[in-house]
């Protein structure tokens, strides 16, 4: 499975749109249980040895098939700010019927 890390631009009429930023290929066709969630951010964003904190999106259908992954905030090593407009105005730009935000402790702390 091909999993798209997404972003937010404006268009020529300063309306938001997703611009894919990078491909990976993934194993698994579909994620569901939290671990699965875990192991896809670790293996391929490295969010278990990122010395911020970042938090990121997964937005999803209703079978569990991956739409794509957005960098939602990178903080400093004690937090990091996410409004829910811009997790919400994510979900709704690529038709997501499901969502994960999943955030990392640098601390290791939880």
């Amino acid at each position: 499975m091909n999993i798209r890390l997404l972003n937010v631009e404006l268009d020529a009429h300063r309306l938001p749109m997703i611009v894919a930023e990078k491909e990976y290929d993934y194993h698994k066709k579909k994620v569901i249980e939290p671990l699965e969630i875990v192991e896809l951010l670790n293996e391929l964003f490295g969010i278990d040895r990122k010395a911020e904190e970042y938090v990121y999106l997964i937005s999803m259908d209703s079978g569990g098939h991956i739409l794509g992954v957005f960098e939602v905030s990178h903080g400093g090593v004690k937090d990091s700010s996410s409004g829910v407009r811009e997790i919400f105005q994510r979900a709704l730009l690529t038709g997501a019927t499901g969502i994960v935000v999943a955030h990392n402790h640098p601390s290791g702390s939880p």
